[in-house]
């Protein structure tokens, strides 16, 4: 009988040893409800009643989820590591992240805003069962959480080229979403060329502890650098020129009553890649489609309280070119308030600090939003929106820009990848913009030869500094730009002697002591 059970383990044990590695794993998939409690909980239960809840993110991180699943956090639990997501729902059964319990206080990550802190990971690279495979990541909802105290809140990645349809996060609260390792190194000095140096070295960097293909770290090359609540990503495109090879990752991105407070940046998609070596025309601006956000508030901004590159909206023009949302909402940006920017030294950026930044996106309708407070340190700019290159197709409306340090409206020149057409800037109300800056005009936009196309800028009220830093005559808007149309916008000046000026605008009286242009 010895002898016979010795035969047998070392059958078995033959048969163990030439199985492939990655057999040897038991990679869980998880349906169902799961409830985690981050102060009565305890991993070695099922996890699927409240009575039952897990601990940590631990049985969550090492798993795929199906449709359907729904990941419930503890009201009141806090807990100090990532939350890692793959799996894919479906339209009728998304995964979602959420709370439950009667605590006012919401469920919350933290961490330390070190360089590889990411609160929340969704990510398309599959490797729980030890080999490396595409798992798509399509109608996942995050909501409900407060996320603090990281580099990244959370970061939807994509480095296996899938296509994903439905990402939506909503009710969130994001807290001091910075990284000093990252942005004090990028400021330090005064020499432009040492600070340009030291960004470059920021982005080729390894980050945020995140698998490769081949390797179970190395990740965030050139993915990455800005500090962001919410980022869309990653690193499996290449040039995307309309005419060339071109992909979209995500379509239906949906966020809507979220908070970024000290935030860098609030919303961001695929910055400095893959367009940073892009030496066509006209790259492609549909890596992220359909969008929309909603009800959204912003301070401490500094790299855009929104920094899209790469993104069609979805919205639609009218036939006077003014663009709609489409059919189903997608397109607009509406209720966004940007309030402030920030203030605490090293949380600049030495090339220059927006409200709002677009590169290489179209189709959007921006309306009734507020883009106002934005500092720049003593860097360029500090606007309420810059068109960076690119932007097609773009309405801003029914929006205040008041007291930046620089400009209401930056609209660059084209660049590589081509100028910016279409865009009409209509029915806003301006303020006391240009506090630090040696422009001289509130709207500022590039020369005639940088490509941009069909500017219309009409039905506006500004209300403008007499003077710039230098003591230099401010204007609206430069009138020699051939391809602009000026018409119908009611200027004044800022003066303490002058009478009060009262307009109402969206039905809100507002006043200011002004002469009439």
């Amino acid at each position: 009988m010895r002898k016979r059970n010795l035969l047998k383990l070392i059958l078995v044990g033959m048969i163990l040893f030439n199985l492939p590695n990655n057999s040897l794993i038991n990679a869980a998939i998880l349906k169902g409800t799961f409830y985690i409690d981050a102060v009565n909980g305890n991993d070695i239960r099922t996890g699927k009643s409240e009575a039952d809840a897990w601990k940590s993110f631990s049985n969550i991180n090492k798993s795929v989820l199906s449709a359907g699943t729904k990941i419930l956090l503890q009201r009141g639990s806090v807990w100090n590591k990532r939350l890692e997501i793959r799996g894919s729902g479906t339209v009728n059964n998304w995964i979602s992240v959420g709370s439950y319990g009667n605590a006012v206080v919401r469920p919350k990550i933290s961490l330390k805003n070190n360089r590889d802190d990411i609160a929340i990971l969704i990510c398309d690279l599959d490797k729980t069962t030890g080999e490396a495979k595409a798992q798509p990541i399509s109608y996942i909802e995050i909501k409900d959480l407060e996320i603090e105290n990281t580099r990244l809140g959370i970061y939807y990645r994509s480095v296996m080229n899938t296509s994903n349809i439905g990402f939506r996060v909503s009710n969130v609260i994001f807290n001091n979403i910075n990284c000093d390792e990252v942005m004090i190194p990028c400021n330090a000095g005064t020499d432009k060329h040492l600070k340009n140096r030291q960004i470059s070295l920021q982005l080729k960097v390894p980050k945020g502890n995140l698998q490769t293909v081949c390797e179970n770290f190395n990740g965030g090359i050139n993915e990455f650098i800005f500090p962001a609540a919410i980022f869309v990503g990653g690193k499996t495109l290449d040039r995307q020129l309309v005419n060339g090879s071109h992909s979209t990752v995500l379509s239906e991105f949906e966020v809507t009553n979220c908070q970024f407070n000290e935030a860098i940046a609030g919303v961001m998609s695929f910055f400095y890649w893959p367009f940073r070596q892009n030496d066509g025309a006209n790259a492609w601006r549909q890596i992220v489609s359909k969008v929309r956000i909603t009800n959204c508030t912003a301070t401490g901004a500094v790299n855009g309280a929104l920094a899209f590159d790469g993104v069609n909206g979805g919205a639609i023009p009218d036939s006077n070119g003014v663009m709609r949302p489409d059919k189903d909402g997608w397109g607009l940006i509406e209720n966004l308030a940007v309030t402030r920017g920030a203030s605490l030294p090293g949380r600049t950026w030495p090339n220059g600090t927006t409200g709002v930044i677009f590169s290489s996106t179209q189709n959007f309708l921006i309306d009734k939003c507020e883009f106002s407070g934005i500092l720049n340190q003593g860097n360029p700019d500090g606007c309420g929106f810059d068109f960076e290159t690119n932007n097609h197709q773009v309405t801003l409306q029914n929006s205040k820009f008041f007291n930046n340090d620089g400009h209401a409206i930056l609209l660059m020149n084209g660049g590589a990848v081509g100028g910016n057409s279409d865009i009409t800037i209509q029915n806003n109300l301006f303020s006391n913009n240009l506090k630090s800056s040696d422009s001289e005009f509130d709207l500022l936009f590039s020369l005639d030869w940088d490509g941009n196309k069909n500017v219309k800028v009409r039905n506006n009220i500004s209300f403008l500094r007499p003077f710039n830093k230098e003591d230099k005559p401010i204007g609206f808007v430069n009138p020699d730009r051939k391809y602009i149309t000026a018409t119908n916008n009611e200027i004044y000046y800022l003066d303490e002697k002058a009478p009060l000026q009262t307009i109402h605008f969206l039905g809100i009286p507002y006043s200011f002591n002004a002469n009439k242009k």
